[in-house]
């Protein structure tokens, strides 16, 4: 019998309330048992730690950690520092996972593979959107390459429809190669930033067409939908003007891609632009304007 492969999952956890009860419920519930469960409470006010100490109580694979609130990059990358499997897989801690979740994922798990990525229901206030990729395995980096450039890949760079390779994330430092880790100053697109070091890393992909995880987006009060001042936004242009000319060259892209990532950088433009204007520095909106006309910013 083939030995299984123990997973980590990571939560991330701040003010959830009654919808984290949902997301471990569900995390019981599933049919491949061999797992750890991090949940990591930061800084939550609400009823969310005792929650999770009551979890943790009942069941010894489920962990509870209680740290100062540093934002979800932090408490991910609290996780990370002290997970053991040979696989890491974030949850959001209100969604929720099909009983079926991991043992999908770990059946389509080969010596090649270093993701998995398996279909999710995105839950909305106006209803539910659905997103899948077909049943198959990319090797090397044409077959991933052919991949991105045969599906929206690019546009769902976020952590919790995917299952990473462990060895990938925490590096062989003696080599001078970093861990991945989450960015913590950034804010917003944080998930992205870690999706794009992991692929340049990946060797491998398994996709999964069953839609196995809930993704509840009706809260309207979450970091999407916050303003951020000028520093963020600079910070933030910075690091993916950088990170997507690693990406286009890497996979060589051209065309229709290239010009998806372009589009990226041109919404964290306007958003720029947009914080000088409410903070009313005008020499730096001008200025910016003027640099990003001429190809310097």
């Amino acid at each position: 019998m083939a030995k299984l492969k123990k997973i980590s999952i990571i939560i991330p956890i701040y003010n959830t309330g009654e919808k984290l009860t949902r997301c471990l419920d569900s995390i019981i519930c599933q049919e491949y048992q061999h797992f750890e469960c991090l949940m990591i409470d930061d800084g939550s006010t609400d009823i969310s730690p005792s929650i999770i100490e009551h979890y943790a109580q009942k069941d010894s694979r489920f962990k509870a950690f209680h740290k100062p609130n540093g934002g979800v990059s932090s408490a991910r990358n609290f996780g990370l520092e002290r997970a053991v499997g040979e696989w890491i897989l974030f949850i959001d801690s209100d969604d929720y996972i099909k009983p079926e979740h991991l043992s999908r994922m770990t059946a389509a798990i080969t010596e090649d593979v270093d993701m998995v990525l398996t279909g999710f229901e995105s839950v909305q206030s106006k209803g539910s959107t659905y997103h899948r990729y077909d049943d198959r395995i990319y090797k090397g980096t044409d077959q991933i390459k052919r991949f991105v450039l045969e599906t929206d890949f690019l546009k769902n760079m976020i952590p919790w429809d995917k299952m990473f390779r462990a060895d990938l994330i925490n590096a062989d430092r003696t080599n001078g190669i970093p861990d991945i880790r989450y960015d913590v100053c950034l804010s917003l697109s944080e998930d992205r930033l870690f999706c794009y070091d992991f692929l340049l890393r990946c060797k491998g992909i398994a996709c999964i067409s069953d839609i196995t995880y809930i993704h509840d987006g009706t809260d309207l009060s979450t970091l999407t939908f916050r303003k951020y001042p000028s520093s963020v936004n600079k910070y933030k242009m910075s690091v993916f003007k950088r990170k997507h000319c690693e990406i286009i060259n890497w996979l060589h892209l051209q065309n229709n891609k290239k010009k998806q990532l372009d589009e990226y950088i041109e919404n964290i433009y306007a958003d720029l632009i947009n914080s000088y204007k409410r903070e009313n520095n005008i020499f730096r909106f001008y200025l910016t304007r003027i640099l990003h006309k001429l190809h310097l910013l």
